[in-house]
């Protein structure tokens, strides 16, 4: 007979994992995930926390698919731990992602890699990319193109880890593009469970993982560019995402102003050029929250630079 049917945990019992995990924190058998953004590993627990869910916003064209994959490859190549991560690339092709990737790491652009420039490639170009392929197909990535449900995610989620048994980063690209179940009358009613379901597989599994969403428009609007103190993203400026946002442990905004056509960017008249990026970290539950992180978008070559100016 279970004496302990409703899985009741004593104070004593929570006492000593967290004493454990301290003194693992310590001795480095536990890290966080870094990315090697001195900013942001400075706003999270120098690096990511296995166990959070990281919303990553913004409006389209902001950089925040650009984020999410430079967030993967500086993750699987800066930390010298085994895991795998579980990417569910319903929006972009698997082959465009590596593709990205390739740009970033080589500095070469997207229409160069490609041939759609003027010049063809040279041999020691094609080299050097091969090279770069190599090292890319060290990383342990599983790519998963074709939309799911909830249902099915949470079986590849299982799936992944009864094979690999290592520890996981899940990236979902586009949060509205999982698939509705039967029961789900609206995207807002999938996206609440999309939440529920992390809640869940955060306690079977060693995972962390990272969500994009969309803002509304209504950060566009006239009223909002007309007032500084408006110019940055708030919770209500969430596509259907109050369920994920709720759920989520930290979230961050990828803001590019410059696409509002504004002189200057909220009341500390920031500069919003072509290149200037903006991370607002609007929820943070392990440190402060409201923080602005100015970067370097360079689109190009498709990567985020640190500025030495920030």
């Amino acid at each position: 007979m279970n004496d302990n049917p409703y899985g009741s945990k004593t104070i004593e019992e929570a006492t000593d994992e967290a004493i454990e995990y301290i003194k693992k924190r310590k001795s480095g058998e536990i890290k966080s995930f870094k990315t090697e953004w001195k900013q942001l590993d400075n706003e999270t627990l120098n690096g990511f926390e296995e166990g959070t869910l990281n919303l990553i916003a913004g409006l389209s064209g902001s950089g925040k698919t650009l984020l999410m994959a430079n967030l993967e490859d500086r993750i699987m190549s800066n930390n010298d731990v085994d895991m795998i991560s579980v990417n569910f690339n319903f929006e972009m092709l698997s082959k465009n992602l590596i593709i990205r990737k390739l740009s970033s790491r080589s500095n070469l652009s997207m229409r160069d890699i490609l041939s759609a420039s003027e010049r063809l490639l040279t041999d020691k170009e094609i080299l050097e990319i091969e090279e770069e392929a190599k090292e890319i197909k060290k990383q342990n990535v599983l790519y998963f193109d074709t939309p799911k449900t909830i249902n099915k995610m949470a079986e590849t989620i299982g799936w992944v880890w009864d094979k690999y048994k290592k520890p996981m980063l899940m990236f979902l690209d586009h949060s509205i593009l999982v698939q509705k179940s039967a029961h789900h009358n609206t995207t807002t009613d999938m996206l609440y469970e999309l939440g529920q379901f992390w809640n869940i597989i955060k306690k079977q599994y060693p995972i962390t993982a990272f969500i994009a969403s969309q803002l509304n428009r209504e950060i566009e609007s006239s009223d909002r560019k007309k007032v500084p103190t408006m110019h940055y993203p708030q919770k209500g400026d969430f596509s259907y995402s109050d369920g994920l946002y709720m759920s989520a442990d930290m979230v961050i905004v990828s803001h590019i102003p410059y696409m509002l056509n504004l002189q200057f960017y909220g009341p500390q008249r920031l500069p919003c050029t072509q290149e200037d990026v903006y991370w607002h970290i609007l929820k943070n539950r392990n440190n402060e929250a409201n923080k602005v992180i100015r970067m370097k978008a360079d689109f190009k070559n498709m990567k985020i630079i640190e500025r030495n100016d920030s």
